[in-house]
């Protein structure tokens, strides 16, 4: 449910923060957040925080996904 949390608290600013600044550098800053995040999750004893981390890996969840497909879409050739 936290994930799913941080998925709602990212769709407020992530993809505006993608407008503002580039989508590449917002998806790749996500991305490299989210490989730590997983890591610590895995190795915490403490409930709470787990809770915090995947808090926050909601919240990078949405930088990948609508900056990375947007992202995407934009670099694709015109004739594809």
């Amino acid at each position: 449910m936290m994930a799913f949390v941080g998925v709602f608290m990212g769709c407020l600013f992530i993809p505006r923060f993608g407008d503002l600044y580039g989508r590449r550098p917002i998806f790749l800053v996500c991305m490299v957040i989210q490989s730590p995040l997983i890591l610590c999750c895995a190795l915490f004893k403490d409930v709470k925080g787990i809770f915090a981390l995947t808090l926050f890996f909601g919240m990078c969840l949405i930088g990948r996904m609508a900056c990375g497909f947007l992202l995407l879409l934009e670099l694709m050739p015109g004739k594809n």
